[in-house]
């Protein structure tokens, strides 16, 4: 009974929460799943046959060599070949929201000179600008209506692809730089760039 609840919110949980279903959002299943293995294997191989237990070793053999030890090793040396999902290829392989496109992002603004007055993003590329840039980041409310803006004379401004359109706010806007993720539209048919926009009162 303690297994079938906890399949059960492992299974619905993700129905219900997310409205982006993905399928690694299912991956927790292998936690009961692998105690189920575990237990049945036990079970098995205490059976007084001994083809049983041939059986199961021979399973065993032909997962780990024909997926686990292939897969773990096609992950390590050559991750951009494994065969994902194509939306979970677009996350993990097509730098949907990072990836090179981001890092270069990161190259200009550490390369700005002056250093900018303040960088200002929506809260999810904030969150990651922190892991490719010590500049502080201005993580803004809104992104649609940046009032951040107002605080500084020049601030950049980065759009990573899934924002809406900010509002100008009176202010002069110039495009500084576009990165494209060619893998992205490669692996998904997504077309999602990170611009770097340089904002200044007029």
């Amino acid at each position: 009974l303690y297994l079938l609840a906890w399949f059960a919110l492992l299974i619905i949980l993700p129905l219900v929460a997310s409205r982006n279903l993905r399928t690694r959002y299912f991956m927790p299943l292998a936690v009961p799943l692998s105690v189920v293995i575990g237990c049945a294997s036990r079970e098995l191989w205490r059976a007084p046959r001994r083809t049983v237990r041939l059986a199961l070793a021979a399973g065993a053999i032909a997962w780990l060599a024909g997926f686990a030890l292939s897969f773990a090793r096609t992950a390590v040396t050559a991750p951009a070949d494994l065969a994902l999902p194509r939306r979970d290829a677009a996350v993990f392989l097509g730098g949907n929201l990072a990836g090179d496109a981001f890092r270069q992002v990161a190259a200009l603004l550490d390369a700005v000179e002056p250093p900018p007055d303040q960088i200002v993003a929506d809260r999810v590329t904030c969150d990651m600008l922190y892991f490719f840039t010590t500049q502080p980041v201005v993580c803004a409310t809104d992104i649609a209506h940046p009032v951040e803006l107002l605080a500084a004379p020049v601030s950049y401004v980065i759009l990573n692809g899934h924002e809406p359109q900010p509002e100008r706010l009176r202010l002069a806007w110039e495009l500084v730089a576009e990165y494209g993720r060619p893998e992205l539209r490669e692996i998904a048919g997504i077309v999602r760039t990170a611009q770097v926009w340089r904002v200044q009162a007029p």
